[in-house]
């Protein structure tokens, strides 16, 4: 059974993935519009470049969640396969660590980005002139959800550990 935070965490994700796969059909058919404006009516939007931008930041932060939950994120296990139950599980906590280290950073350094543009009212300098911190908020947002993630996977794997449990927690 799930305790509770897990569950939350869990729910965030998820629902963070559909959000990024909703994303990326409106940049399939933001891409699309520019297409069909260009060749047939010998126009542009103005916008899909700058805002497909956006959308592929958006997709990817919104997704490291699930993808780090789900196994799938970023990780080198080359020579952590290779170490007893008990070295993969303290290769887990110092990973997990890592991870969360790095995550808390970009966290705190993409919230002062995005809190400097929002008061300096800085916009692109596309057409569309969009303020920056639209578009950046994702960043200390999807980087939170992958503190919580690493907290949890670290939580997790010191539980392990004390239980005496050998292997990738």
């Amino acid at each position: 059974m799930l305790h509770p935070i897990d569950k939350a965490i869990d729910g965030l994700s998820r629902a963070m993935m559909l959000a990024a796969c909703l994303l990326v059909v409106a940049l399939i058919l933001l891409i699309n519009v520019e297409v069909v404006s260009r060749y047939f009516f010998n126009t542009s939007t103005l916008v899909a470049d700058e805002y497909g931008g956006y959308a592929l930041v958006w997709i990817c932060l919104l997704g490291f969640g699930q993808a780090l939950r789900s196994g799938q994120f970023i990780s080198v296990d080359a020579f952590s396969r290779r170490f007893s139950p008990l070295g993969q599980r303290l290769a887990a906590i110092l990973g997990a660590l890592v991870g969360l280290a790095a995550s808390l950073l970009l966290t705190y350094a993409t919230y002062r980005l995005v809190a400097m543009n929002h008061r300096f009212g800085t916009v692109s300098i596309q057409p569309s002139a969009t303020p920056l911190w639209i578009p950046q908020a994702v960043l200390p947002f999807g980087f939170g959800l992958l503190c919580l993630v690493y907290l949890q996977l670290l939580v997790h794997a010191i539980v392990g550990l004390r239980r005496g449990e050998g292997g990738e927690p």
